[in-house]
């Protein structure tokens, strides 16, 4: 008798296909004709950036170029080659100025000179020149001396213009015109993981495999066949709409395995898994003996504290992360591995009296760090925290001037943020600190709703302190919280409306399960009932307030929905209560928000001029960049954030860090591995997914990290941090206990924590406060000009500053002018003076130019003046912030 043949393995065909389509996609691509745009065509903006509208004449369709533009010749080959440019020179023949630029990436450029009329010029590039290896587009700028022939009396063109470009190629030498093989591997990855998330998808939708196993190959094949088809009508454009992302196919890749293995891991019974470990006690017994059960664990800890030294150091990223993803797989190798137990409802826990004693400590920490020494850190107030102040003294001053939204003096933004400034105005007055008092309580503040939602998350108390700890210590959350800027008031906010909105509509998440599906009945018939509407109506206010204080509070209706959505899907028998409260959390949104939302339909420009002036996906701000391209740029930022990089703006944080300190930043890291761990819980998915919303005002902004755009995500990351810590807690207690592990834990954890906060304390007020980056960003001439001058009025009224000269331009100011609001004072401009001074009169000079400008008054303070003071210097010593001159 003959073997029977191995059955062939159920991936073999959609592997055949999938390789045969990405052959498929070679071929075609290695037939690509050359790159050819016709500018001023249609969709020839995909690859250009910064050029004018299109425009007809001589013949010819053609935009003129502007002062920063770029060709980005999208799928062009990486390969040495010649591009040819059809461009008119007359406008430049006539001005004496025929070169024109072609600017590389690399910095190099290439120069030639041009003609009247149109012409077709062809100049040789060098490797690499349009494209990167993997063929991404290259910036190519266009530089030419520009003209406006608006200052022609025939003309009243304004616009600053270059070189009119009629067509653009790329011709590649002894190569095919597009990256063939790179491209056709990149669409298989992007069709392989579609099939694959289309397989998973069915799999938890619909369970029958025969059903299923022709479902990849199905979409392989014909996914594979429209994209070949696509790359031979149409390669460039496809390769400007999907153009190699590996940030973005490289997540998206990771959440697929993960989903991959927990849909086909079977769903094996508590009572069946004790019995299976039982059995295997004796071999487990002997395997112990062998190894240490925490060698694994600790060896995994230290890879990844290597790791995560490595990318808090910007030393070999890759390397730092192929080490802490390593770390992070040892760590969670075994049935109690990292996360294994994130959500089990048993565990020690601290008592309620004794964690409400420390939260209270948390908060002393918090209002240390966000108020201690504010009147000199920051060193300065920022021109927007000074708008704000101007726009809160209307209010304060003005019972008539009520706004709902402002869109005037470069402010734009929601006015219900401004109005706790006016109060703060109204009690301590034009002070470079009065403003940001209440923004440091309330970011201080933020931390008690943290600590009561992570606690009803995790179920227990401690990881609701260490949550609070993480953020009461974050210098990032320190620094935009010491700012007078409404952003703050945002996660206070979301927070506390996301606490009332879990109590309305849920019980706690480690209820047995006979308390579940009836929460409704939990209080005590129709007063519990009245309760649990009650809170859910002051969630949707506090959620709508929310909305209402900086453009990042569009998004807190989106986190809390979530997490509405999630406690219906964990508990669906229970729909009747659910969507009472959701009608009640509904309505309080829509009383709070319901002016703002009037508002935005009145005046839908205005309500969107600052969100669409720094959209990412704009076009000022793509300049001819991929959309993809983009987003891909912004996932890597992000990921990168909270480990590596930062914001690079020294108000937002300390330029060039991470985001998180040491510690946090390896909880971060502890922390997403067990929500991967345990991905289908509902706890996880809100936490992943409430921090992945918190950043879409960042990541779909540009000068993305931006740490006020993504301060919603700090609250969340910290969250995330402490299940971390927790996580590895019970992983390493599970393998290595003994009778001195509790005292050794107290011991570790006091260490970490007094660790946390004084590595977060030496980021703000050591490394900080002397970076150039951070205290010039504060406009602190202004500033100390007018604390100074404030102090004087208030001291000795405003007669005091009468006789005080101060540059005319900075009278403008609107930080100078906030601080002085309501002081005479006189002006000069050079040698000129608003009236003459007499014997006696001050003048202030800035600490950047006081001698220039000493020399120029000399008229008034002699032939050779010397300053009567100084003030403050700048942190770092330098040199002063002013000087004071008196006229003799």
């Amino acid at each position: 008798m003959l073997p029977r043949p191995a059955l062939r393995p159920a991936w073999a065909i959609p592997l055949a296909t999938l390789a045969a389509m990405a052959l498929s996609i070679w071929l075609v691509l290695r037939a690509a004709p050359p790159f050819a745009l016709d500018v001023g065509g249609p969709g020839d903006g995909r690859f250009l950036g910064d050029f004018y509208d299109p425009e007809v004449g001589s013949g010819e369709s053609f935009r003129w170029s502007g002062p920063d533009s770029r060709l980005l010749l999208h799928g062009a080959s990486p390969a040495q080659g010649v591009v040819s440019l059809r461009l008119s020179g007359e406008r430049l023949v006539e001005q004496n100025t025929p070169t024109v630029e072609l600017g590389l990436e690399s910095g190099a450029a290439v120069a030639f000179d041009v003609g009247r009329g149109w012409r077709t010029y062809r100049l040789l590039l060098p490797p690499g020149a349009v494209a990167s290896p993997s063929g991404l587009a290259r910036p190519v700028g266009l530089r030419t001396e520009l003209s406006r022939p608006g200052d022609t009396p025939d003309d009243r063109d304004y616009r600053p213009l270059g070189v009119p470009l009629a067509e653009a190629g790329f011709l590649a030498l002894g190569a095919p015109q597009t990256p063939a093989l790179p491209r056709a591997l990149w669409l298989a990855w992007l069709l392989a993981v579609a099939a694959g998330a289309a397989l998973v998808a069915s799999r938890l939708l619909w369970p029958r495999r025969r059903a299923q196993a022709w479902l990849p190959t199905t979409l392989l094949l014909f996914g594979g066949l429209a994209m070949a088809a696509w790359c031979w009508l149409r390669p460039y454009s496809l390769a400007w709409l999907l153009p190699p992302t590996a940030w973005l196919l490289g997540a998206g890749t990771l959440l697929l395995l993960v989903a991959a293995f927990h849909a086909a891991r079977p769903a094996q019974p508590a009572v069946t898994a004790r019995r299976a470990a039982g059995g295997r006690a004796t071999s487990r017994a002997g395997a112990q003996a062998r190894v240490p059960p925490v060698a694994a664990p600790l060896g995994g800890l230290a890879l990844l504290a290597v790791g995560n030294g490595l990318l808090n150091a910007q030393v070999a990223v890759g390397a730092g992360i192929a080490l802490a993803v390593a770390g992070l797989g040892l760590l969670a190798w075994g049935p109690r591995g990292l996360g294994a137990e994130l959500w089990a409802p048993e565990g020690p826990d601290l008592p309620r009296r004794q964690a409400l004693l420390l939260l209270g400590l948390v908060l002393l920490v918090a209002l240390g760090m966000r108020l201690a020494r504010l009147d000199e850190l920051p060193f300065g107030l920022w021109r927007d925290e000074a708008r704000h102040g101007l726009f809160a003294q209307r209010i304060r001053d003005n019972p008539d001037y009520r706004p709902i939204y402002i869109a005037s003096d470069r402010v734009n933004m929601p006015a219900l943020g401004l109005y706790p400034f006016a109060v703060a105005l109204a009690l301590w007055g034009e002070q470079l600190w009065s403003m940001r008092v209440v923004t440091g309580v309330a970011g201080a503040l933020t931390v008690l709703p943290l600590y009561a939602l992570a606690s009803w998350l995790s179920g227990r108390r401690v990881v609701g302190l260490l949550a609070a700890l993480l953020l009461a210590a974050s210098s990032w959350h320190t620094t935009v919280s010491r700012l007078a800027f409404p952003t703050v008031f945002d996660p206070l906010l979301t927070l506390s409306g996301l606490c009332l909105l879990a109590w309305g509509l849920g019980t706690r998440p480690g209820a047995p399960a006979e308390a579940r599906g009836r929460p409704w009945a939990a209080g005590g018939g129709g007063r519990g009932a009245a309760l649990r509407l009650g809170a859910c109506l002051l969630a949707g206010a506090l959620i709508g307030l929310a909305v209402q204080t900086y453009h990042t509070g569009r998004v807190a209706p989106l986190v809390a929905g979530l997490l509405g959505l999630l406690l219906l899907l964990r508990e669906p028998r229970a729909w009747r209560g659910w969507l009472a409260g959701g009608a009640a959390a509904a309505l309080g949104l829509a009383l709070t928000v319901g002016p703002l939302a009037l508002y935005a339909v009145a005046r839908p420009e205005a309500f969107n001029d600052r969100v669409g002036e720094v959209f990412l996906l704009g076009e000022p701000a793509l300049r001819g960049r991929a959309p993809l391209d983009a987003l891909d740029e912004a996932l890597r930022r992000h990921l990168l954030m909270f480990n590596v990089m930062g914001d690079a703006n020294g108000r937002h944080h300390a330029p060039g860090r991470p985001m998180l300190d040491y510690l946090s930043g390896l909880g971060l890291l502890l922390g997403a591995a067990a929500l991967l761990r345990r991905p289908g819980d509902w706890r996880s998915l809100f936490l992943a997914g409430a921090l992945a919303v918190s950043l879409l005002p960042s990541a779909l902004a540009v000068d993305a990290p931006h740490g006020l755009r993504a301060f919603d995500a700090a609250a969340f990351a910290c969250a995330i941090a402490a299940l971390g810590w927790w996580s590895l807690w019970r992983a390493l207690s599970a393998r290595a206990a003994t009778a001195r592990g509790p005292a050794i834990a107290t011991a570790a954890a006091a260490g970490l924590i007094g660790l946390v906060v004084a590595l977060n304390a030496a980021v703000y007020y050591a490394i900080m406060p002397p970076n150039h980056e951070v205290f010039l960003g504060f406009y602190p001439v202004q500033s100390r000009m007018g604390v100074y001058i404030r102090a004087l009025g208030d001291a000795e009224g405003p007669a005091a500053t009468s006789q005080l000269y101060v540059e005319r331009e900075l009278r403008a100011d609107p930080v100078f002018a906030f601080l002085t609001t309501g002081l005479p004072l006189q002006t000069f401009q050079g040698d000129q003076v608003s009236t003459p001074p007499p014997h006696g009169a001050t003048f202030l000079l800035s600490g950047y130019f006081y001698e220039q400008e000493a020399a120029q008054l000399a008229a008034y303070l002699g032939p050779t003046p010397a300053p009567e003071a100084f003030g403050p210097s700048f942190p770092d010593g330098s040199r002063p912030t002013f000087a004071i001159y008196r006229v003799p």
